[in-house]
């Protein structure tokens, strides 16, 4: 199924000022604007992401511009996300099944995709368009793990 702007911006819970502060941060996404333009699941599982990376765990969208491409990449060709988080790391973002393994002691941020998942399902079950932070409150939450200082 693809959405038009209005639709997936709306399942997201996405503002249009910030959508378009995007397109002009992040050439990846600037893909995704045009009246005819209409998003993917993918593009709506890469959005949701990217908006829980800014809006819950408090990221830059500047700051993640090096790693947009890789989250796009990662959700393009997954045939069962819902099992699955985007992982940030100082070296690059991955989709990884969950549960996470944490084997170091970096800073890495979490972002479970199965409330994006069932945004999007509400959406397409409901005619109204539940945004994404009614659906945030459930037990998979954004997590963000900062390494210990020692001493």
């Amino acid at each position: 199924m693809l959405y038009s702007q209005q639709q997936a911006l709306s399942i997201l819970g996405i503002d249009q000022s910030t959508f378009v502060y995007w397109m002009r941060a992040v050439p990846r996404i600037q893909r995704l604007k045009g009246r005819g333009c209409r998003f993917s699941r993918s593009d709506l599982l890469a959005l949701g992401a990217i908006s829980t990376l800014t809006g819950q765990l408090g990221m830059g969208i500047g700051w993640l511009q090096p790693f947009v491409e890789q989250i796009f990449d990662a959700v393009e060709d997954e045939s069962s996300p819902s099992e699955k988080a985007i992982v940030v790391e100082a070296t690059g973002a991955k989709l990884e099944k969950i549960p996470v393994a944490i084997t170091d002691q970096g800073a890495r941020a979490i972002v479970p995709l199965a409330p994006i998942i069932e945004a999007i399902r509400a959406a397409e079950r409901a005619p109204e368009l539940l945004p994404l932070e009614r659906l945030m409150l459930g037990a998979r939450a954004p997590l963000m793990l900062r390494p210990r200082k020692a001493g």
